[in-house]
């Protein structure tokens, strides 16, 4: 006689419910507290090995926003961006354990592009926990009482930016964005430009959310045959408004954007009105780095945009990196030899793995297999 497995679902018994919600208690554990335990014990020392006389530029991984922090070759170190308030304890965990050694709390300037929280929602608490010698603040106000009568009267939103705007007055010097600012050293080793806006440019944006956006300054960072681009969420309105720059017409004139190693890190997280035609011909990218959220609802990077970084750009898909699927990524050189790394003290997001694992073990705690004759 031949014998048969018999499925019976959903069996449900006292030491079946027992076994479940243990493994799953596991699951929900590893799911929490994974994230936290990875950062710590893989997170630790100074794996990047930077030095002074070295240029290092991070793009952290903190979902659907921004955070750089940059180490200059001088040795000071500056942020643009924050992410979100969620992500602020991996961007603290990361500034600890890669970047600031032996207890170092200090920061040399960080830099706020616009309001919106995927960008400034970690500054406040970052503020109180290290010490930030500089804000760069957007001309934008906000409900604070510290204004100038050259910032800008409209363009302000979120609470998290008012709190940052808060928190700036309260532990830093603070001054304005606009455009023909310029940071460097004395011995104009390396350059941070301020492009845009300028001040009538800013005047003459409105409250849409586009123009949230657009008050982004477009930021250079020249580091002998190296140059670094960062947009914010600047769309094609401020990118011609660069274009325009003596100060990038000099680069692209002068120097050849051919001849440099052109970092870019395209405008709002890949959408369709960023990072436009123009701009790709105008620096001719080697590399460009897209900072953005795995499974994000908007679609980011926008398929126009991709074509546009293969057609016009002529990127090859390995010279296209995007966070969501590299996680944390790190360009750093001494001007002679260059050195990338992906990804590391970054925890791997495996929601999807926990997902399954968790339908795997009910499956497997409630479905009574018998063998029958």
């Amino acid at each position: 006689m031949t014998q048969q497995k018999k499925l019976t679902f959903l069996t449900f018994s006292a030491y079946r419910i027992v076994l479940f919600c243990g493994f799953f208690g596991i699951i929900l554990f590893a799911h929490i507290f994974g994230p936290m335990m990875w950062r710590h014990y893989i997170g630790t020392g100074n794996a990047f090995g930077y030095q002074n006389g070295t240029l290092a530029v991070h793009y952290l991984d903190v979902g659907q926003g921004d955070a750089i922090i940059i180490q200059l070759p001088c040795g000071r170190v500056a942020m643009i961006d924050s992410g979100t308030e969620w992500y602020y304890s991996r961007v603290k965990t990361y500034l600890t354990t890669r970047i600031l050694k032996g207890g170092n709390k200090n920061i040399d300037f960080i830099i706020a592009t616009h309001s919106h929280d995927d960008h400034v929602g970690g500054f406040a608490q970052l503020l109180v926990d290290f010490d930030v010698g500089t804000v760069y603040r957007p001309l934008n106000t906000s409900n604070s009482p510290h204004k100038t009568e050259d910032a800008v009267a409209h363009l302000a939103d979120s609470p998290a930016y008012t709190n940052f705007i808060t928190a700036a007055y309260e532990n830093s010097h603070v001054e304005y964005i606009r455009a023909g600012v310029e940071i460097a050293d004395d011995a104009k080793t390396y350059s941070m430009y301020f492009h845009t806006p300028t001040l009538t440019f800013a005047k003459g944006l409105t409250d849409t959310f586009d123009d949230f956006n657009n008050i982004s300054p477009i930021i250079s960072l020249h580091y002998k045959n190296h140059f670094f681009l960062f947009t914010g969420d600047a769309g094609v309105k401020t990118e011609n408004q660069f274009r325009d720059c003596p100060r990038a017409l000099y680069f692209a004139n002068e120097i050849g954007f051919e001849n440099m190693e052109v970092y870019l890190k395209v405008g709002h997280h890949g959408s369709r009105d960023s990072t436009s035609l123009n701009l790709l011909d105008f620096i001719k990218p080697n590399k460009v780095i897209i900072s953005v959220g795995a499974r994000n609802p908007f679609g980011h990077p926008h398929s126009l945009l991709t074509k546009r970084l293969k057609d016009v750009a002529n990127l090859h898909e390995r010279d296209v990196l995007e966070t969501r699927h590299l996680g944390n990524i790190a360009f750093a050189t001494d001007g002679a030899t260059d050195r990338m790394f992906f990804a590391f003290d970054n925890e791997i997001d495996l929601t999807l793995v926990y997902i399954i694992s968790a339908a795997v073990l009910f499956f497997v705690c409630f479905t009574n297999f018998r063998i029958i004759k």
